[in-house]
């Protein structure tokens, strides 16, 4: 149409406002075999000339597997109904470049002083090989402009440039707590110069910071130096951690020295008095009866595996062997099994006698070697960077002894190992043996320390490291059960498309952590705006048989936004009560991660010339046939009566009625 053509461009908008009032929105993907169908079932019958299809190509359905194949019957299906099919291809093919920030993953409560480990999910296409920078970013909650925590990395993305397929990858950024309260933290990626779309590059994750104080049992069968030290270093933190301190072999007049507060006159055995610690920690003790048991172990097998409770176990030469290796020549289970079971390593007997190791000579020290997953777990982080805490570990004094292991567990983790040639783990490798462990066993947190001689890491910075490595430890373990809820929530992930069924379970406990015994349980949906949602859910109805206090049910998705899943909002202390759930729903990703046009799958679609550009569609209509009606029979229609055995049919019963007329004389 001409600038100056008035009418022209009256009769253009005209037609493009009947065209919009046409089209229909839905669904949460982009499917032309679907599309395809739908729009030949809604004229069948009709005079039609053709269809048109005006894409750039993409198909976005989740079955990336069978999507061509279902075109491919599309196509065919539509072809037996005489239907001719014509696609318009609009967008760029050329491959573009983009880097985003899928998800900003961090812990939802932290204690001041400690650090906020934020994991940064990045995607790239046509981007392999470059080098971006990530920078992140806080502001406390209801303050909108961002501050600069000082946090950069360099992170080169993966893949090569010009491969389609989209490369993800993960980046982990690390930042103190040092302020109180609730803060919102972003990380950002510099856009690269050539970059096609620069609105992904950040992504933003919520945290608390709580002054609450660690509290911690500490156990040992005897008053040895590592707990002694061990005790006193955490005593000597009022402001970090809350201790109570049980020595086995203490007379019982013995003062048995805690944090204010919290001094024991026995030691804990029920579920109530437990629970209300985070983390326990066990230095070589021993059996007692009505003490260190088989019934006390129960307790804390159940505060680890169900209410994310933590335990640390650091082995000795006195009770070690007994406890956890002795096996009953009848089979018979041991009070200690359970125990046995929590540790991320399977413990061997002690095969070096310490009396004729002494005698021999001058004992060698042997130091403790991190692993490379070692170096990057928050226990052994004593340096700012791997670097610096490879040489601070290498720096470190040996120890003379520790205990022997058989095998690393299929799901635990080495942190670090021993330098003894006498203490290896026979088999495949003959690997050094485990001297730090850890594991989550259930919900909870467990972690082996293989020798009883980390004091001797006072000796070096005036005793930093050995505060740094235990400080580490204790707020590790502590870390899971941050929130002590007796309502736990959870969905499986913090991110949703429109679109996707969620699944909820929760785990309900009464006041004494009793399961509860109710058949459903209600869990609300609170959005950022508008009225909360109920959602009713009912106890695990997959199980042959149902367990108390679990509920779980599906709902589907279909609003956009942050949403809440929370319960008992009607009792004034809930928030300390449920451990509720954040959620983010976005629209589908799978829209995003190819934008460029793919002019191959509508050939696939209309080859030849019913293929056109965008800017070829002026000859559309001069390409398509005239309107016709299509037949409703994918078959040449036949008659009935015109076939052979109609005839002989017809012939044989006018010949039976002659010859039955005959017979009996009927006129």
């Amino acid at each position: 149409v001409a600038e100056d053509d008035e009418q022209g461009r009256a009769a253009v908008a005209e037609i493009q406002r009947g065209l919009t009032a046409e089209l229909e929105t839905g669904g949460c993907e982009t499917n032309l075999a679907r599309a395809l169908r739908q729009a030949a079932d809604r004229v069948q019958g009709r005079r039609v000339v053709a269809i048109v299809i005006v894409s750039d190509g993409q198909i976005t359905s989740r079955d990336e597997s069978g999507k061509m194949n279902a075109l491919r019957a599309a196509v065919s299906d539509v072809a037996k109904r005489h239907i001719p099919i014509y696609a318009v291809g609009v967008g760029d093919p050329e491959l573009r470049q983009n880097v985003r920030l899928t998800q900003l993953q961090g812990p939802v409560k932290v204690r001041k002083g400690s650090d906020i480990e934020l994991t940064a999910y990045l995607a790239n296409s046509n981007c392999g090989g470059q080098v971006v920078e990530l920078r992140l970013f806080y502001r406390p909650a209801g303050v909108q402009d961002w501050q600069d925590t000082g946090v950069a990395s360099q992170v080169k993305l993966a893949g090569e440039p010009g491969l389609r397929r989209l490369e993800e990858q993960k980046e982990v950024l690390r930042h103190e707590a040092g302020q109180l309260g609730k803060f919102e933290y972003k990380v950002e990626v510099k856009p690269l110069e050539r970059e096609s779309d620069t609105e992904d590059n950040s992504a933003t994750a919520k945290v608390e910071v709580s002054d609450e104080r660690v509290k911690v049992l500490l156990v040992s069968g005897d008053g040895g130096w590592e707990f002694q030290y061990l005790r006193n270093l955490l005593l000597r933190s009022p402001e970090r951690y809350a201790v109570s301190s049980w020595q086995q072999n203490a007379e019982t007049d013995f003062n048995q020295e805690a944090s204010s507060g919290m001094q024991l006159t026995q030691l804990p055995r029920e579920s109530k008095e437990l629970f209300t610690y985070e983390a326990v920690i066990l230095y070589d003790p021993a059996y007692t009866e009505g003490g260190f048991d088989g019934e006390f172990v129960n307790v804390l097998e159940d505060f680890v595996s169900n209410h994310h409770g933590a335990v640390c176990y650091i082995a000795g030469n006195k009770y070690t062997e007994l406890n956890l290796t002795h096996i009953d020549p009848r089979g018979r289970p041991g009070p200690f099994d359970k125990l046995a079971a929590m540790l991320p390593v399977v413990l061997d007997r002690q095969t070096i006698n310490i009396a004729a190791r002494i005698l021999s000579g001058r004992p060698s020290a042997w130091p403790v070697l991190p692993t490379a997953v070692g170096l990057d777990h928050p226990v052994l982080r004593l340096g700012r960077d791997d670097p610096e805490n490879l040489h601070i570990w290498q720096s470190l004094p040996g120890v003379y002894w520790s205990y022997p292991v058989i095998k690393l567990k299929p799901l635990a983790s080495a942190l670090a190992v021993s330098s003894d040639p006498e203490r290896r783990i026979v088999g495949a490798g003959d690997e050094p043996a485990p001297m730090v462990a850890m594991q989550y066993y259930g919900k909870g947190r467990v972690l082996y320390l293989g020798t009883d001689e980390s004091w001797r890491w006072r000796y070096l910075e005036d005793g930093e490291y050995h505060k740094r490595f235990w400080f580490n430890a204790v707020d590790w373990l502590a870390s899971g059960r941050l929130q002590k809820s007796r309502v736990i929530i959870t969905t499986g992930a913090d991110r949703f498309s429109v679109g996707e069924k969620m699944r909820i379970r929760v785990e309900a406990y009464d006041k004494d952590y009793r399961p509860l015994e109710d058949e459903t349980f209600v869990v609300e949906m609170v959005p950022a705006t508008g009225e909360p949602v109920e959602i009713e859910l009912r106890r695990d109805a997959k199980r042959k048989t149902k367990v108390s206090g679990q509920y779980e049910g599906e709902i589907p998705l279909t609003a956009v936004g942050r949403f809440e899943l929370t319960a008992k909002r009607n009792d004034p202390d809930y928030k300390d009560l449920v451990a509720g759930k954040t959620i983010t729903v976005i629209l589908p990703e799978e829209e995003r991660r190819h934008p460029e046009a793919d002019p191959t799958t509508l050939q696939t679609m209309a080859p030849g010339e019913n293929f056109m550009l965008i800017h070829e569609a002026d000859r559309l209509p001069g390409a398509m046939p005239k309107g016709k009606l299509p037949p409703l029979f994918n078959e040449v229609p036949r008659d009935l009566w015109d076939v052979p055995l109609a005839i002989v049919m017809v012939v044989t019963l006018l010949g039976g009625e002659w010859i039955l007329r005959k017979r009996y004389n009927m006129a």
